[in-house]
């Protein structure tokens, strides 16, 4: 997964999710974006205010769990925190 960031004015995080046809057909491209969108809203509240997030998911050769992908959120979203400052 990659996932970019840029400071904002409004006090919250927002998150913005693109992925490609190289992901898989249509199906398999909005399972992962309503899977990426319920590990944002229940870490949400956990993330760092005052950035854009834009996630970037990878093909793997397994789907990821809401939990893998909520690790995955918090642990990159203090990373690009950190790199923001």
């Amino acid at each position: 997964m990659v996932v970019l960031a840029v400071p904002n004015d409004a006090g919250t995080v927002r998150l913005g999710i693109s992925v490609g046809k190289a992901y898989g057909s249509a199906v398999q491209r909005n399972r992962i974006k309503r899977l990426l969108r319920e590990a944002f809203r229940q870490v949400r509240h956990k993330l760092p205010t005052g950035i854009d997030l834009v996630i970037v998911p990878r093909k793997q050769d397994s789907e990821p769990t809401v939990y893998d992908l909520q690790r995955s959120i918090s642990r990159l979203c203090y990373q690009l925190q950190e790199r923001l400052k």
